[in-house]
């Protein structure tokens, strides 16, 4: 009845790294389920208001990319080797993009929901919004942990050291934000 210890801490071992490669597919999993839950969204709703209010001031082109390229993240995102490869630092930033624009009218169906802006919520708009963010989410997790792991650090301290990047100088990014807020 009794087992050897060696073999039982074997077997959590192996148990837990099935656990990790397993696990290591959800994210992706979802933003590829979300994004063609925003596709059926879009492709539903184009005679509609989805077309008005329900994407806002986005062209209908905008969410498909945006869609489109969060299953192309999250696949090519699974091969630690694509992740940090110059095709995907421009597909993440195609991305981002896409996805923030698509989103652009989040805060307003806050407003909406709240009932500070008396105008009625489009739960379609919403429900392709929330989609899209979520299969942006989902895609861009994963990646920015395997780009972040293979970082360059200090043999010492282990900090990760300053890239090209970090000599360029924040204040015009501060001030721009702060003339934006009025």
């Amino acid at each position: 009845m009794g087992g050897s210890p060696v073999l039982a801490s074997a077997a959590a071992s192996t148990a837990g790294s099935t656990w990790d490669r397993g696990r290591r597919f959800v994210l992706p999993t979802l933003s590829v389920a979300a994004a063609i839950l925003a596709m059926v969204v879009l492709a539903n709703q184009t005679t509609n208001e989805m077309l008005d209010y329900g994407v806002g001031i986005v062209p209908a082109v905008v969410p498909w990319s945006a869609a489109c390229l969060s299953i192309a993240v999250a696949l090519l995102g699974l091969s630690e080797a694509r992740a940090a490869s110059t095709v995907m630092q421009l597909l993440i930033g195609a991305l981002v993009i896409t996805t923030a624009w698509s989103v652009t009218m989040l805060p307003f169906d806050a407003l909406r929901i709240v009932g500070l802006v008396p105008l009625p919520l489009s739960g379609w708009g919403l429900a392709l919004r929330l989609l899209l963010l979520v299969a942006a989410i989902g895609a861009l997790v994963p990646v920015l942990r395997v780009r972040r792991a293979h970082l360059e650090r200090c043999s010492s301290c282990g900090r990760v050291l300053p890239g090209k990047l970090d000599a360029v100088p924040r204040w015009p990014a501060v001030v721009a934000v702060l003339f934006a807020l009025p």
